[in-house]
């Protein structure tokens, strides 16, 4: 008799995981799909924000990513002549050959163009000027010369800041208006395409705009200002002389529409 061997085969049914535990996986693989996505897009954007940051060098006019910075200025003038009235504490650093001038207070701004600047530390701390209706400059020194008053020109040196610029300049408008004419007067302008976060404004994004001339064969530094990107106001303003750097201002706590009392800006 002939056997024949018979092979027998067992099958197994095909697994099947458990609806909770597919879902389980299937959730962890989606997550980690988007951790990657994400992180690969947060590293570029750090990335692209790390190249702008670098590209604004002290004293040196930034030369990546940026574009004419004409149509800036002009977003800067029309936002500070919407304003009405404002206050704003204000901090000024002034380099000097031999030292470090610092000024610190509250600046007041009322249209037509009413003034107040109240000096609260410096040389000239409690000092008080109010640029008023007469178009004269009126106030006190600080110390003990703050009972004597008088009223003087807008020119005069007596209501200049640390820095040498006129009290009546120092409005948003005032000093839009001044990068306006330097324009006009043959300089130049760049303005970063993206805002940047620096040090200078305690790692806050703002635009950045650099004011230079080429009058002496290279490009020279003038100023550099750092603009809020929600109000095209600047919150922080750097003044080179021979492409250095003088002087330093900024401005915080601003506050719009104030309701002044009635004879805040008097004599």
């Amino acid at each position: 008799m002939q056997t024949i061997g018979v092979k027998t085969f067992i099958t197994f049914p095909p697994f099947r995981a458990p609806n909770f535990l597919f879902r389980v996986v299937l959730s962890l693989l989606l997550a980690l799909s988007a951790l990657s996505v994400n992180y690969s897009s947060t590293m570029a954007l750090e990335s692209r924000i790390s190249l702008q940051a670098n590209a604004i060098v002290p004293s040196v006019v930034m030369s990546d990513n940026y574009e004419d910075g004409a149509k800036f200025v002009d977003k800067m003038c029309f936002a500070a002549q919407a304003l009405d009235n404002y206050s704003s504490n204000y901090e000024m650093a002034v380099y000097k050959a031999n030292q470090t001038v610092n000024e610190g207070g509250v600046f007041a701004f009322k249209k037509p163009k009413l003034m107040r600047v109240e000096v609260e530390k410096g040389p000239k701390k409690g000092s008080v000027a109010v640029l008023a209706l007469d178009g004269k400059v009126h106030g006190h020194l600080g110390g003990a010369l703050k009972f004597f008053r008088a009223a003087v020109s807008p020119d005069s040196d007596l209501v200049k800041a640390a820095n040498g610029f006129p009290m009546v300049g120092t409005d948003f408008y005032s000093l839009a208006d001044y990068l306006k004419n330097m324009l006009k007067e043959g300089d130049h302008s760049r303005v970063s395409k993206d805002t940047v976060a620096t040090s200078k404004t305690g790692g806050v994004a703002t635009y950045v705009l650099d004011m230079y001339t080429t009058k002496f064969g290279k490009e020279l530094l003038l100023k550099r200002v750092y603009t809020d990107p929600r109000t095209f106001l600047p919150v922080f303003w750097e003044d080179y002389i021979d492409g250095k750097l003088w002087s330093e201002s900024s401005w915080r706590g601003l506050k719009t529409n104030v309701d002044f009392p009635e004879n805040f800006f008097k004599p």
